[in-house]
């Protein structure tokens, strides 16, 4: 049963990619993710949606992920980027939502 749950909570903690699964390190693990999350980040959605700032973009992914079971407001959020200073639309803030959605890295319920 133990090993079960170990399984269980690495599904939950690092997704299922097969190179995932079959690496015991932690470490290479989070490499391979931040790998991923690298090429869905600059092919996916930079280059495929054009963005020129990318800082805003990261930042936007940040937050959500950091808050991945809350409610998401993109009124809050355009608040969050105004109280730090920068400028940023509601509807860019929309749009990348949008392009996050199209290449799988985030989902709405």
């Amino acid at each position: 049963m133990g090993a079960i749950l170990k399984a269980m909570n690495d599904f939950l903690e690092f997704g299922s990619f097969p190179e995932i699964t079959m690496t015991s390190s932690i470490s290479r693990k989070l490499e391979a993710l931040s790998s991923y999350f690298d090429a869905i980040f600059f092919k996916g959605i930079v280059r495929r949606y054009g963005i020129m700032g990318v800082g805003d973009l990261n930042i936007f992914l940040k937050i959500l992920y950091s808050s991945y079971a809350s409610y998401f407001s993109s009124v809050k959020l355009l608040n969050y980027f105004k109280s730090t200073g920068r400028k940023i639309s509601r509807v860019t803030l929309l749009n990348f939502l949008d392009y996050s959605r199209s290449v799988f890295l985030v989902s709405l319920l």
